[in-house]
């Protein structure tokens, strides 16, 4: 369990019950689907899945996946009825300060995203990420 300062994080355990409940009404939005669906596929669960609490609610998930050179990319999504609270801004920027700087288990980090996925893409630049290309978005450790 991550505890960051608005949110709970839970790691996914596949043999609970509340668990399988929960990824299977991520599974069923269709925005989350469409966009990070083969995430959430059990058979490809190799990576570290949380669940995101907010003040006991199940809200929605963040991972943290392998990638290339040894960079971990992010990839969140919210259940409808927490999007455009501005909780997608709150937890990307909480949970990356927490790899990068407090944890300071990463020197950088990435996320991924369709071109079209506007809301997505102004949450990373509000959260510090700058763009690489148009589909990638960084953010490093910051110099101590």
């Amino acid at each position: 369990m991550i505890e960051l300062p608005h949110f709970i994080l839970k790691e996914y355990h596949a043999e609970s019950k509340c668990d399988k409940t929960n990824l299977n009404q991520l599974k069923m939005d269709q925005q989350i689907h469409r966009y990070v669906g083969e995430i959430l596929e059990e058979e490809s669960m190799n990576d570290v899945i949380y669940f995101v609490y907010k003040e006991n609610h199940f809200i929605g998930f963040i991972t943290i996946l392998d990638s290339i050179h040894q960079v971990k990319q992010l990839t969140y999504g919210l259940l409808p009825a927490y999007r455009n609270h501005k909780y997608g801004t709150l937890l990307l920027r909480e949970f990356s300060d927490y790899l990068l700087e407090i944890k300071r288990q990463y020197d950088l980090l990435h996320l991924w995203f369709e071109r079209d996925n506007l809301s997505s893409i102004a949450v990373a630049k509000n959260c510090g990420y700058e763009p690489e290309t148009d589909y990638l978005y960084v953010k490093h450790r910051k110099e101590k």
